[in-house]
């Protein structure tokens, strides 16, 4: 039957080879399907009961034969054939891991021979027990067959000089994209994904860790699937029509949707990949190549996603409206149910907040839904982007009056690397391309992109890098004095826009950039949050024990060990510097290596979550305990700082206190007095309790 269907089979799929066929013949089902037969002949009595026997005992003995012969020995023909390649890297890798294990045990053995609860355990028995001997003789027996290989000269436990690159860039892909499998399930339990979305991507990954002898290529499949749905095309034909309109443009709406959440979810994985690429335990010139590809697929998918957004723009927009919307949603399902394990609310109250959190989360599929794309004006982008959050009606009249709309084509620079600037655009339609030196190393920006705030911050309103026109586009030019007028006069506007800029200066000037060159755009967004951008004249002096990063001016240290005259890192420091001229600079609150180390301490945590480890099993199986009930001291503390933060949050909602005509004025001054009379007691009767 194979070997019939063989030309069938090789195409179709993965497809099937020689080998594999050989595999499938040889293994195959163990008599399941022969079993199932034999029992239905069995039980009919049309057939003798010594045909029925025979028939029985023969099939019974066959998947008897084939599950102990070809069962036993199907490994050492899959082994023969060469269809599962053991990684000589690989077995490296564990040898290392197994070094590092024992000597990290060796210091725990040590450690805990000072235990006082310890002091008649048997120390050599216990050392057999842990295996620690047997694992030594393991690595050096493997140590002493690779010296007689090398003649006799020792390569190193840690060396990976005798395998080929090939070899070590395939275990180096293979260690990566098992990672990204593993993220996508991560983002599959946290909603971020649908089941047929995380299957698509957990599909596309795994074809690329069965080739990974060859470069990464998962952005090739994918797209090669976006764009071989042929019945796309009937639909948008469709579109129009009578009756048969609705349906394809949900159609429309719910591929594009698909579309979305599998490449943005593809871009925002490779970016954690990416991040981490220290953690893989291969070598750093190794790891740079294979990330490269990955950065290639990455870079291409987010081109991708610029031309949707540029194609159906409004589609796209209640597509990120729908998705903002339930990651809040998700967020307040998981606040409740960690509010009811933790004993804070009780079942009645978690139902009714749960039935409305869920019915909302449903309402969301009707938000969902195809429109025809239309250029949106400057004011849709003033009033919905966060970095204009903070302007004043006036203000936001002053940039939509000194506004212009400006059409290029394609090919045409909106500014090039190095000459001055006249102001900033916020494309409404089409695409442009930024980059440094060459343009094959590009980004697109589409729709609603703003470039840039760094041109007009840097000094002169000299242009970081190149931009071009890759079509037709329309875009609305503000003049770099108009926003410099804006930002004087408003503080935290000016603040927003020096650290959104942060990121421009750091990826078009890396030499410069020190330990901040690692960070991508929105880690370094979340780093710069709580930094202060601070203005100082000249002989003026000051500290940065966190860093900082100067934008303009020049400064040194007061010893004279350190100076600085252009925009770059500004590494933390306990000394004085002292301003040379008028100086603009952001002063961070973290340094960026505890900030680094933090959020790698918190990713462990959130893979331990996910791993779904109960707060039971890490306390040695215990339950965890509901909160004790809050005092009256304590309940009146935790919703004082509960409403000052809302307060500080929705200050639109803070209600006046209205006071009653008929009680004095001084009526809140009893109740004060009453509540302290009441805590005072509370304390009174702790403190008399055995």
């Amino acid at each position: 039957m194979i070997v019939t269907f063989m030309p069938f089979l090789m195409k179709s799929g993965y497809g099937l080879t020689w080998r594999e066929s050989l595999v499938v013949c040889y293994g195959g089902l163990r008599g399941a399907l022969g079993l199932a037969l034999a029992l239905i002949v069995g039980v009919d009595e049309g057939f003798s009961v010594r045909m029925r026997e025979l028939v029985l005992f023969h099939m019974a003995g066959m998947a008897t034969i084939t599950l102990l012969l070809n069962g036993s020995t199907c490994q050492y023909l899959v082994r023969g054939l060469g269809i599962v390649q053991e990684s000589e890297v690989r077995d490296r890798l564990k040898k290392n891991f197994m070094a590092e294990l024992l000597v990290e045990s060796g210091k725990k053995f040590e450690s805990i021979k000072s235990n006082k609860y310890l002091s008649l355990c048997d120390w050599q028995k216990a050392r057999k027990l842990i295996g620690i001997d047997d694992m030594l003789q393991e690595i050096q027996k493997s140590q002493a067959a690779e010296q007689h290989q090398s003649h006799g000269i020792g390569t190193g436990l840690l060396s990976y000089q005798k395998f080929k690159d090939e070899d070590i860039y395939a275990e180096a892909r293979y260690r990566l994209l098992r990672i990204m499998k593993g993220l996508v399930w991560e983002k599959y339990e946290e909603s971020q994904l649908t089941g047929p979305a995380a299957r698509l991507l957990a599909e596309a990954i795994e074809m690329s860790l069965d080739d990974n002898r060859k470069p990464i290529a998962i952005w090739e499949l994918l797209y090669s699937i976006f764009t071989g749905n042929k019945l796309m095309n009937l639909y948008f034909k469709a579109k129009d029509w009578f009756i048969i309109g609705r349906f394809a443009k949900k159609y429309i709406a719910d591929h594009l949707s698909f579309l979305y959440q599998v490449v943005t979810t593809f871009v925002i994985i490779a970016e954690e990949v990416i991040e981490h690429q220290g953690d893989v335990p291969l070598s750093k010139e190794h790891i740079k190549v294979v990330i490269e590809e990955l950065e290639k697929n990455k870079n291409d998918a987010s081109n991708y996603v610029i031309s949707v957004q540029d194609q159906f723009s409004d589609t796209i927009k209640n597509i990120q409206m729908r998705r903002a919307a339930y990651n809040v949603l998700f967020f307040q399902r998981q606040q409740l149910d960690r509010a009811l394990k933790e004993g804070q609310i009780e079942d009645k109250e978690y139902n009714d907040i749960r039935r409305e959190i869920d019915r909302r989360i449903v309402a969301l599929d009707a938000v969902l839904s195809f429109q025809e794309w239309s250029v949106p004006t400057l004011n849709d982008f003033v009033m919905q982007f966060p970095i204009f959050s903070s302007l004043r009606r006036e203000e936001i009249d002053q940039l939509k009056g000194q506004a212009q709309i400006r059409v290029l084509q394609n090919g045409n620079s909106l500014y090039s690397k190095g000459n001055k600037i006249e102001g900033l655009y916020v494309i409404t339609k089409g695409i442009v391309r930024q980059y440094l030196d060459l343009e094959k190393n590009s980004t697109k920006h589409g729709l609603g992109s703003i470039l840039t705030f760094g041109n007009v911050i840097n000094d002169g309103h000299v242009a970081l890098s190149n931009c071009v026109a890759a079509g037709e586009v329309q875009a609305q030019f503000i003049p770099a004095s108009t926003i410099e007028d804006v930002m004087r006069r408003n503080v935290e506007f000016e603040s927003v826009c020096y650290k959104n800029c942060l990121h421009q200066f750091i990826k078009f000037m890396p030499q410069s950039a020190g330990e901040l060159a690692t960070l991508d755009e929105q880690t370094c967004l979340n780093f710069v949050n709580k930094s202060r951008l601070v203005k100082l004249e000249r002989g003026i002096k000051f500290q940065l024990v966190s860093g900082g990063y100067l934008f303009k001016g020049d400064i040194k240290k007061a010893d004279n060990t350190l100076r600085l005259n252009k925009p770059g890192y500004i590494p933390p420091s306990q000394d004085d510097y002292v301003c040379e001229n008028y100086t603009i600079y952001l002063a961070f609150d973290t340094e960026i290596r505890q900030f680094l180390t933090g959020k790698k301490a918190s990713d462990v945590r959130k893979s331990i979550a996910r791993g779904s480890i109960a707060r039971g099993s890490i306390s040695g199986g215990e339950p965890v305990a509901k909160r004790s009930r809050m005092s009256i001291h304590d309940e009146v503390e935790h919703e004082k700082v509960v409403k000052k933060e809302f307060d500080q949050m929705y200050p639109a909602h803070e209600e006046k206190p209205i006071r009653d005509e008929r009680q004095p004025e001084k009526q809140p001054v009893r109740e004060e007095r009453e509540l302290e009379n009441i805590i005072h007691e509370e304390k009174h009767e702790d403190e008399t309790q055995p």
